[in-house]
């Protein structure tokens, strides 16, 4: 079959949409590294268009209007205008739910593994940059000092190289070389495993800062007690989940457990 051509005035833009993740990273980097109000607002906002062109939602080639365009951008500026701590930690609670929804057994493994690496880095972000910034002042306690948090913020950028040079190898693998398959090999995007990591991560907030809050135990060792309770928490219901699937053959409505065990 010949592939459709591209509609004209709609930009090719499938072959570079997980470089374009590995440059929201690298934003985001730079802002949680930056101490400047000014540039954080300019890095959010340059962070949020990269992420609309790599976002896995919406159609890569769906046509834009106008005024779609203007209220996106101008959503994107009211946001970085508006940057605060909540806002950076709900948007990237949801950005690394959209990359974990991509991490799916129908991608090729070259795209897998950048998304693995794109999805850790997001998550020492969150606990190690942002998370931080929320808690109230009787509460930093064992909190990562300036010194630590710039040698943090460096490794991660330091990270960002090789995890670039995957996204360029999935990028190849998923277009298998040729622009004229971009979009072609992209993975199915699994919806239902985004909304799960993103209760998952809210959970984890909350019960941590939480224990903090009742014990008065530094920040570090209350978000592993609660990683490993919600851990522990998880393999319980998996564990009680398989034991309700019924037969190895798939019958006696076993498929709704079967699910609910596999994304746990």
């Amino acid at each position: 079959m010949v592939p459709d051509p591209v509609r004209p005035g709609v930009p090719a833009l499938d072959p570079y949409r997980n470089r374009a993740l590995a440059l929201a990273l690298a934003l985001l980097v730079a802002l949680a590294a930056s101490g400047d109000a000014l540039w954080r607002s300019m890095f959010f906002f340059a962070h949020i268009g990269a992420v609309l062109l790599w976002q896995p939602v919406v159609p890569q080639r769906l046509r834009l209007s106008r005024v779609q365009i203007i209220l996106i951008a101008g959503t994107g500026a009211v946001l970085a205008a508006l940057l605060s701590a909540w806002i950076l930690l709900a948007w990237t609670v949801l950005l690394t739910g959209l990359t974990a929804g991509q991490i799916t057994l129908l991608a090729p493994r070259a795209e897998r593994s950048f998304y693995l690496g794109a999805l850790a880095i997001l998550v020492v972000m969150l606990f190690l940059l942002i998370v931080p910034h929320l808690l109230p002042e009787h509460l930093q306690l064992g909190l990562p000092g300036p010194t630590a948090t710039a040698w943090i913020a460096g490794t991660m950028g330091a990270v960002l190289l090789p995890v670039s040079v995957m996204a360029w190898r999935a990028d190849r693998a998923a277009t298998g070389g040729n622009r004229s398959r971009a979009g072609e090999g992209n993975a199915a995007y699994d919806l239902v495993y985004t909304a799960w990591v993103v209760g998952l991560l809210f959970l984890l907030i909350f019960f941590g800062i939480s224990l903090m809050a009742l014990t008065r135990i530094g920040y570090l060792q209350s978000m592993a007690i609660t990683l490993i309770g919600v851990s522990l928490l998880l393999l319980a219901f998996s564990w009680v989940s398989l034991r309700f699937q019924g037969g190895a053959d798939g019958r006696s409505g076993a498929v709704l457990p079967a699910l609910v065990s596999r994304y746990i």
